[in-house]
């Protein structure tokens, strides 16, 4: 994947320059990058009386430690 190589080899170059750049500059560059990083999340919709057997259960836990 072009772009993938193309941040893997720029990584060092990019946070060694980080302090160069704005806040706005450091998200803009973010929303540019990750579409093409990570693969985004599709929607799901559920219509009333359809199966939910190909859905499947998110558990999410805390820890109380503080």
């Amino acid at each position: 994947m072009l772009i993938r190589d193309l941040f893997d080899e720029n990584t060092e170059y990019l946070y060694d320059n980080l302090d160069q750049m704005t806040i706005s500059e450091r998200i803009n560059l973010s929303k540019t990058l990750l579409p093409f990083l990570m693969p985004k999340l599709q929607s799901v919709v559920l219509r009333e009386g359809e199966s939910i057997d190909h859905f499947k259960a998110i558990e999410i836990k805390f820890n109380d430690e503080n």
